[in-house]
């Protein structure tokens, strides 16, 4: 449910609306910090003086940024806690150490106090209001933005947990084919024809660190693209930025736009001079006019 890109998945027994109204039901019972632990279903864990218990289908499901996002809305500390310390059968611990990890990489990062998300204690609220639907699909951008706006600092984390990422486009071997932006599930790449002009261009904020644009690259032997899971502030917040532009081959009889000129001289490279008038052909005119004379 948490790692769908686009949101079509979505579990009626624990919406983003529920978890929210949830976890801030539990902080307002009490007038002192409290932690909120995200504990497995299945289990059987002790209760822990201070912290109040979200459970939650499977504690792996919970991302980083959930337990960023229990910070800014005034909870003392926020921890999933593994299924090896709840005693759950199904030894699913990666998910949520991963995500207790990003969480303090983060804190750390932020100069702000990383024992918030270690379980081991409770602070005071770092931003205990004005931060709405902490939970939602879409949101870990805003929640990483709100805890470097609150620690007046810069973040810039790499993390196989991330929820957000980078993309990467190598333009020595990108044939601006575009595969990657029909690929991408949210948009964050997106192609565009101007002209005689094509580019791809990326909007961090969108992008969810899924790596379909990699898988769908057909150069990715030659490194084109690459993806990495990063929480970069900077880049969310700076909206979308070309990643790589080129010319593109135009029909000589109608004009239409072919392919960009650079996916035509990697078919040509991949042809040969055996194919030499086939390469012409297919650069000089589009599949409409191929069988005009």
């Amino acid at each position: 449910m948490t790692t769908c890109p686009t949101g079509a998945i979505e579990n009626p027994a624990i919406t983003s609306a529920m978890l929210d109204a949830q976890v801030r039901a539990l902080l307002d019972q009490v007038d002192e910090p409290t932690g909120i632990r995200f504990v497995c279903s299945r289990g059987s864990i002790e209760p822990r003086d201070g912290w109040s218990d979200v459970s939650v289908p499977c504690t792996s499901m919970v991302p980083g940024s959930w337990l960023l996002a229990c910070l800014l809305i005034g909870a003392g500390g926020a921890t999933a806690v593994p299924c090896a310390e709840s005693r759950c059968p199904l030894g699913l611990d990666v998910g949520a150490i991963q995500a207790n990890d990003l969480a303090h990489t983060v804190l750390s990062e932020a100069g702000l106090a990383p024992g918030m998300v270690t379980g081991d204690a409770i602070h005071d609220a770092i931003h205990p209001d004005g931060f709405e639907d902490p939970f939602g699909r879409d949101r870990a951008p805003d929640v990483m933005v709100a805890i470097a706006h609150v620690a007046q600092r810069e973040i810039n984390v790499v993390h196989p947990a991330s929820n957000t990422g980078v993309v990467e486009i190598d333009a020595s071997s990108c044939t601006l084919c575009g595969q990657c932006a029909k690929t991408c599930p949210t948009n964050a790449l997106v192609e565009t024809y101007e002209g005689d002009l094509v580019s791809i261009s990326f909007d961090a904020r969108s992008c969810v660190n899924c790596t379909q644009c990699v898988s769908a690259c057909p150069e990715i032997r030659r490194g084109a693209i690459s993806v990495v899971g990063r929480v970069d502030v900077a880049m969310l917040v700076s909206g979308r930025q070309s990643l790589n532009e080129g010319s593109v081959e135009t029909c000589e009889v109608c004009g239409k736009a072919i392919a960009p000129s650079t996916m035509m001289n990697r078919i040509a490279d991949l042809l040969g001079e055996e194919f030499e008038a086939t390469t012409a052909m297919l650069r000089g005119r589009c599949l409409d006019c191929r069988g005009r004379r």
